[in-house]
């Protein structure tokens, strides 16, 4: 059982967060970066104690430490689809950072975003929203000048 601002690792994404809110069935909300998702208390572990020290200015700066955090995720060669035809250019950023965040949570390793070829409207705006994710390693093209392949 986690509780409100405790710090947890979450496996799937092989980051550390914090709790935001406690939901329904052991689910919990956990801020990661700048990306909150629902999260399976499965998914979580606590991590070691908090060690504080002051700086010259006397703020304490907490350090995390999470000794064998990095070896409890199996990796995954699985790939999502996310549609975004239809989506408005105002909802893109919203909708992409749900999926991605979903994408991640359920072990996927590439999203492919199908943004279309219409106007370009959203193809030009999704690298400014992928550049701020911090889960994503890389995104490019692909052979369909509709498809975008997220790497995470």
């Amino acid at each position: 059982m986690y509780k409100i601002d405790d710090i947890v690792f979450v496996k799937p994404l092989k980051k550390e967060g914090f709790i935001l809110k406690i939901l329904n069935n052991n689910k919990y909300l956990v801020k990661v970066n700048e990306i909150c998702i629902n999260a399976l208390e499965n998914d979580l572990k606590h991590i070691d104690k908090l060690v504080t020290k002051n700086t010259k200015n006397n703020k304490k700066i907490k350090n995390i430490t999470n000794s064998k955090a990095q070896n409890l995720y199996k990796h995954s060669n699985k790939i999502k689809t996310i549609d975004l035809h239809g989506v408005k250019y105002a909802n893109l950023e919203e909708i992409v950072l749900r999926e991605i965040s979903n994408a991640v949570m359920q072990g996927y390793k590439q999203v492919h975003l199908m943004h279309g070829i219409g106007h370009e409207i959203l193809k030009n705006a999704l690298p400014k929203i992928l550049d701020t994710i911090s889960v994503i390693s890389s995104y490019k093209e692909t052979e369909n000048p509709g498809v975008m392949a997220v790497y995470l």
